[in-house]
């Protein structure tokens, strides 16, 4: 009983740090997208997202809004509460890290298939807004996935002495997570 209590702890930190890291990633790009948005908007870039100044601060407003709302969501989650994986064998955070990604990965990119058909008569940056929050998922897939969890599992291998809980390991994957969002995002635009 008192293993399956342990895994099941595990599972869930797992589960709700990749949340967090997933949270913050699409916050910023939701964020990024609304200044961006306001940027076309007063003639700053040209890139003709909007064509009048009330939906170019409406969908901006609201992009600001779900972006904001990420991030509050990721700040009252478990990130900083490493303590309790310190205790853990790097193999084993290694695979609940790599169960979580690909869960909240897979949900994602099938949420963000759906936003398509919510938001088709909206103005284009809410069409930009899907493609930000697929492509967040996707980069959790590929980036954080296959090369993070990997990196985080060598620094806990080959630095156990030296690194204490997950205040090193959390950043390289949402780093790594971040700039394969940002990748994707500028390839699917």
């Amino acid at each position: 009983m008192a293993e399956i209590r342990r895994w099941l702890s595990l599972i869930g930190h797992g589960f709700a740090s990749m949340f967090d890291l997933l949270m913050l990633t699409a916050g910023s790009a939701l964020i990024g997208l609304a200044i961006t948005v306001l940027l076309d908007g007063f003639g700053v870039r040209t890139l003709a997202l909007t064509n009048n100044a009330g939906s170019m601060f409406g969908s901006a407003l609201l992009i600001a809004v779900f972006g904001s709302f990420a991030l509050g969501v990721a700040n009252e989650g478990p990130i900083g509460h490493g303590i309790y994986a310190a205790r853990l064998a790097p193999l084993e955070l290694a695979m609940v890290r790599a169960l979580a990604i690909t869960t909240l990965s897979l949900v994602g990119v099938w949420a963000a298939g759906s936003i398509p058909g919510l938001v088709e008569e909206l103005p284009y940056p809410f069409e930009l807004t899907a493609v930000a929050v697929e492509q967040v998922s996707r980069a959790g897939l590929f980036f954080a996935l296959l090369i993070g969890v990997p990196a985080t599992y060598a620094m806990r291998f080959f630095f156990a002495d030296r690194i204490k809980g997950e205040d090193w390991e959390l950043p390289v994957i949402l780093v790594i997570w971040f700039l394969g969002a940002m990748i994707l995002i500028s390839g699917a635009l």
